[in-house]
């Protein structure tokens, strides 16, 4: 099992409604709909995981590259 950790929208959804993050995230007892920044977000993360292994980022992400520069320096 992977250990728990807080993320930011983790923090804003369990402020925002707690009962509704514990059914949701934590006992996952429905499903969170699947939008459209969460799936850009999702490509994000992915692009900028590669791209600290090597792999440039595409086009459309290289405003991320000063990211990944700074954690590669």
């Amino acid at each position: 099992m992977k250990p728990f950790a807080w993320s930011f929208s983790g923090l804003t959804d369990y402020e925002t409604c707690a009962f509704r993050w514990q059914q949701v995230k934590l006992l996952k007892a429905f499903k969170e709909p699947f939008s459209k920044e969460l799936k850009w977000g999702n490509e994000v993360h992915l692009a900028i995981q590669k791209a600290l292994l090597g792999t440039p980022l595409p086009p459309t992400m290289v405003l991320y590259q000063k990211w990944v520069d700074r954690v590669n320096t």
